[in-house]
Order: structure tokens, then sequence, then C-alpha cells
């Protein structure tokens, strides 16, 4: 944190790379320190990033990680009652948010705070919090369902959006912005400890239209 309370990173930096057909992965002359490595699967402008693990690298060794293995499945399939044309499921995203007890709540804002040691203290409890969750995620399939595997037992917040991605169709700029959301849902789940591989079906789940709503559900 500066004098004025602004957090920021001395040095951070992103390495992606794909894996094989059996699912390995390397990644060559990493700096080491703390990192954070997880799945990313992009389907258009949209991403999921997904079995997040953290791992500290250290210099001169091999440093082993593992993304999933373990956990149940989740299923379901996503539809919107009432619509006439055509839905591109498959750039639809599905994700899970695990509910750990101390949710991290809006990021704290310097105004809020009478001095540069309280925002401090706040933002550092707000970021314990944030990094205490994991997340996981897919995208629909074409007919709307999905499935999530490796998911952990525990609570969860399960929220699908469905966005009108047309209006940037022919947006010239690289990384359009965010289109407007059609309809969404958001949901508490829970994971049971003793989950065979399909225990966990959520069955039909409606997506609500958002201009129905002051705020998407």
């Amino acid at each position: 944190y500066s004098a004025a309370g602004r957090r920021f990173g001395f040095l951070t930096w992103n390495l992606e790379t794909t894996t094989d057909a059996h699912g390995n992965f390397t990644f060559d002359k990493v700096p080491p320190g703390q990192c954070e490595v997880w799945q990313r699967l992009r389907m258009g402008y949209s991403f999921v990033s997904s079995h997040e693990n953290r791992v500290e690298v250290k210099t001169s060794q091999t440093t082993q990680v593992l993304l999933g293995g373990t956990g149940g499945t989740v299923t379901g399939r996503a539809i919107l009652a009432g619509v006439t044309g055509r839905i591109d499921w498959r750039t639809v995203p599905v994700r899970l948010r695990s509910l750990t007890g101390t949710e991290p709540g809006p990021r704290p804002k310097r105004a809020d705070f009478s001095s540069v040691q309280a925002f401090t203290a706040a933002s550092e409890s707000f970021f314990q919090a944030y990094r205490a969750q994991r997340h996981f995620g897919v995208f629909c399939g074409s007919d709307g369902s999905f499935r999530i595997t490796d998911v952990p037992a525990g609570a969860y917040e399960l929220k699908i959006e469905l966005r009108d991605a047309k209006l940037n169709a022919v947006a010239p700029h690289d990384r359009p912005d965010p289109a407007p959301i059609v309809a969404s849902i958001t949901r508490q789940i829970d994971v049971p400890e003793d989950q065979s591989p399909e225990s966990l079906d959520l069955g039909i789940l409606e997506l609500v239209p958002y201009q129905t709503n002051t705020e998407p559900r």
C-alpha cells in the first residue's frame, strides 16, 4: 500500500499454455514466488476460469500442480421460456463460487475510512476472504445443458447469465464492452461429501428475463 492507501503490486505477470490430449501442461522459466494456476475456457470474447490452485514456485525446482481430479459432478440444463429466436447456448457460461462463510462483500473504498490504517486493514480482510473462495465453471452445450466435474463438497453460488452478444457482433475493437444481460439465474447449491459421478443433477433451470427485475436473480 502506498502512503495514500493505494494497493498495488510491484510485479505481476501471466503465463499461458495449452494442455495436451491427456491434460498435461508445462510452464518453463517461471519466476519464483506465489502463483495461481487455473483452467481457462474461451468462447469468443467470453471466458471462464475454473479449478484454480495456489502453489509456491521455488528456484531451480520443478513444482507439480493438480487441477481437479477429485470431487463430484454438477449437471443441469438452462432454459429461457417464451423465446422464439435461436439462443447460442454454447456462449453462455455457468459459474460456481464457493461460499466460505466469510463473504468478501464490496471492495473497500478509501473515502469510507478515516485513516489509511483502517482502510488497509479492511482491504486485507477483503482480499483474504476473496482468496479463500474457489471458482468452477463451463460453457453450456448447444441445448443449454452443462456438466461441471471435480467440484469439492461444500456450499456454492451458481450463476448463469445470458447476454445479448449480437449488439457487439461487428464491434471494431478487440475487447468490446460487456454485452447487456438478457436473463439470468442465481441459486445456492450444496455439493455433498458422498457424491457419485452423477448424483447432483440440478434439473431444469429457468432463467429470469432481466428487464422484469430491478436486479438479475
